[in-house]
């Protein structure tokens, strides 16, 4: 059985919430981390372990204030990563993405996610 994994938010990475019981990932607050893999690795690792037996239904739930260019690409590779799993397992992903209606380039970059891979995403403007 995987474990919850669970990391309090801190002023330069965000809260992390890893339920393989749920089926949820949660990231929110802001990515501002020089050290993107010691933040990223153990997500992969955990999302991996996951995907091994993942529920019929899995929601990436991200309300995310700032994303630095490294860690753009982290995320891009968890969102591959489930991709690859949803059509092989035919597991249902949505991405659920809040972001504040005012916050033009952060609803920018949930766009160019949405373009760059074939998992739903939901736009929720606060």
């Amino acid at each position: 059985m995987l474990k919850p994994f669970i990391k309090e938010a801190t002023t330069t990475t965000p809260e992390i919430k890893l339920d393989a019981d749920n089926g949820t990932i949660e990231l929110s607050g802001s990515i501002i981390s020089v050290d993107t893999p010691a933040l990223f690795d153990p997500i992969l690792e955990w999302i991996d372990e996951y995907l091994n037996n993942p529920l019929r239904r899995t929601q990436i739930k991200l309300h995310l204030e700032y994303i630095n260019t490294r860690a753009s690409r982290y995320l891009l590779e968890v969102f591959k990563r489930i991709e690859k799993s949803c059509h092989r397992d035919e597991i249902d992903v949505l991405v659920k993405w809040i972001c504040d209606k005012d916050d033009l380039d952060m609803l920018e970059v949930v766009e160019d996610y949405k373009a760059l891979t074939d998992i739903p995403f939901e736009i929720v403007e606060n």
